[in-house]
């Protein structure tokens, strides 16, 4: 082939204007990616539809009862739970109490001095 026969490279602007979209083919794209979305949300929704259908009570009964059973138990779980917690706080001796109420005190009463609050107030709380 000779030079002449070649194309000559085509410039940038020129990759420009042929890269421009017009506004019609933009929609007609975008309605076509629409429309496969559309076409692939009706199929997911047969097979929910068919799964539906297909249910059998006979295997739903069962697990019903077992999440029951399941839901029950974590609530028995949660109530021993709370009551362990609550019995972990409660002193177990007399002087343990006082110990701990000692300890509340002198923390409420460094509390109440760093954050400059009147000791006639903080007195009446604490004693």
């Amino acid at each position: 082939m000779s030079a002449s026969a070649q194309k000559p490279a085509d410039k940038p602007g020129d990759k420009k204007a042929a890269v421009q979209v017009t506004p019609e083919a933009e929609a007609s794209a975008r309605i076509g990616m629409l429309q496969e979305s559309v076409k692939n949300l009706e199929g997911e929704l047969r097979t929910i539809e068919g799964r539906f259908k297909n249910r059998d009570p006979a295997l739903i009964a069962p697990l019903q009862a077992e999440n029951k059973r399941m839901q029950d138990r974590i609530d028995t779980l949660l109530k021993s739970y709370y009551f362990l917690l609550m019995e972990s706080l409660m002193p177990r001796q007399s002087d343990e109490f006082k110990a701990q109420l000692e300890i509340l005190k002198n923390s409420a009463i460094e509390y109440f001095k760093k954050a400059n609050i009147d000791q006639e107030i903080w007195k009446n709380i604490v004693f």
